[in-house]
C-alpha cells in the first residue's frame, strides 16, 4: 500500500466517524428555545421584549387613569352646574309667581276701597238689607286676599316707615310724638314684605 492509498483510508475513516456521531439533523430554534427553558436559561431577547410589553402597558394604564378623573371631574361640574340651575329655575318661577300674583292683586285694590267707601255712606233703614249685602260681599273679598297673604298696612298712630308710608302732608301735633302717624288717606298692602301699595299718611313735626 502505497502512501496515496494511506491518505484516503484515512479519509474514510473520519467521514465515517463524522457520520457515526451526526443525527442527520440540525437544532432548531424551538429546540433551542425549549432546552433553554428546561434548563432555566433565560433568554437574552424574550426578556427585553416582555419588559417593553410591560412599559406599553404601565403607560396605557396612565393614560386611562387620567382619562378617567377628566371624566369624573367634566361629571362632578356637570352634576354642580345642573344643581344651580335648577335652584335658579326655582327661584325664577316662584318670583315670578310672587310678581304675578302681587300684579293681579293691585288691580283689585281700588275695588277694595270703593266698597270701603260705599260702607261709609249712610244707608236708610229701608235699604239696610242692600247695605248688608254689600258688607258680606266685602268681607269676602277681604278673606280671600287674606288667604292669599295680603295684609294691611299698619299706619296710623304708627311711627313713619319710609318703606311702608308715604308722606303727603305734615302737621303739627302736640299731642303725639314727632314721626307719628296722625291721619291715612289710602291705606296701604303686603304680601309678605312686598309692598303692593304704600299707606299715603299724614304724619306729626
Amino acid at each position: 500500500m502505497n502512501e496515496q492509498d494511506n491518505i484516503v483510508n484515512e479519509n474514510d475513516n473520519v467521514a465515517e466517524d463524522i457520520k457515526e456521531g451526526d443525527s442527520g439533523e440540525t437544532p432548531g430554534i424551538e429546540e433551542t428555545a425549549a432546552e433553554d427553558k428546561k434548563s432555566g436559561k433565560k433568554n437574552f431577547f424574550s426578556g427585553r421584549q416582555a419588559s417593553s410589553e410591560a412599559k406599553k402597558l404601565k403607560d396605557e394604564n396612565e393614560a386611562l387613569k387620567k382619562a378617567n378623573d377628566e371624566l369624573k371631574d367634566s361629571y362632578m361640574r356637570m352634576a354642580a352646574e345642573y344643581e344651580n340651575y335648577k335652584r335658579r329655575t326655582a327661584k325664577e318661577m316662584e318670583s315670578r309667581y310672587s310678581d304675578a300674583k302681587a300684579d293681579t292683586v293691585k288691580k283689585l285694590l281700588p275695588v277694595v276701597d270703593s266698597y270701603e267707601r260705599a260702607l261709609l255712606i249712610e244707608i236708610p233703614l229701608e235699604c239696610e238689607a242692600y247695605s248688608q249685602g254689600i258688607k258680606m260681599i266685602y268681607d269676602m273679598l277681604m278673606e280671600t286676599l287674606s288667604s292669599m297673604g295680603v295684609e294691611e298696612i299698619k299706619a296710623k298712630g304708627e311711627v313713619f316707615d319710609p318703606n311702608y308710608h308715604y308722606a303727603v302732608m305734615h302737621a303739627d301735633d302736640d299731642s303725639v310724638g314727632e314721626n307719628i302717624i296722625i291721619e291715612v288717606f289710602e291705606k296701604g298692602y303686603k304680601i309678605g314684605d312686598k309692598v303692593l301699595r304704600y299707606s299715603m299718611v299724614k304724619v306729626a313735626n
